[in-house]
């Protein structure tokens, strides 16, 4: 029985029923229908500790009956996931096909915006500066706020210096002063 443990217990799962079926218990929703918030962000902050952002996109079922429901949990993928958007919704909402279209556009955006791959080696210079325009970017090897290097030759902004390249039209200058 799926419902049971190797013990044949019952299997609780921490979980928000995604279905807006009527007298589903939490087993029976689980089986198929359950958002496991904690393993889920637990594991989206594993990926982003790799260095792997995750962008969020919430999608509502067919009614719209789940609207808002979720909205923590999403909340808390986006964060973890090193991508939530400024404001109370921090992740892409999409409740129409429009609105999903301009999500993914608007992640392809952020992505060619605060990944920058540089025609030169990094790790052998003695000093780094990042720009956006001409305004320079601090470095956070924290990864929050600012830039880190995140390869010999790449570069990504994190947190508001996301944001702001994101939503502007000026280039990230990369400039480095190398070893002798």
């Amino acid at each position: 029985d799926p419902n049971l443990d190797g013990d044949n217990n019952p299997i609780t799962v921490p979980c928000t029923c995604t279905s807006a079926l009527q007298n589903q218990t939490d087993a029976s929703c689980a089986i198929f229908n359950c958002l496991d918030q904690d393993a889920t962000v637990d594991a989206i902050a594993d990926i982003a500790a790799l260095g792997v952002q995750t962008h969020v996109v919430g999608i509502p079922d067919q009614d719209n009956a789940l609207q808002g429901i979720f909205n923590q949990s999403l909340n808390a993928m986006a964060v973890a996931g090193g991508a939530p958007l400024p404001g109370t919704i921090r992740f892409h909402s999409a409740t129409n096909t429009n609105l999903l279209q301009a999500s993914l556009e608007a992640v392809t955006r952020r992505i060619l915006a605060c990944a920058v791959t540089t025609p030169f080696d990094l790790s052998t210079a003695t000093s780094v500066e990042v720009r956006l325009g001409n305004a320079p970017i601090p470095q956070d090897p924290s990864q929050r706020n600012g830039w880190d290097r995140v390869g010999d030759s790449s570069i990504r902004l994190f947190g508001d210096a996301c944001d702001r390249a994101t939503e502007s039209a000026l280039n990230v200058v990369v400039e480095r002063c190398a070893r002798p």
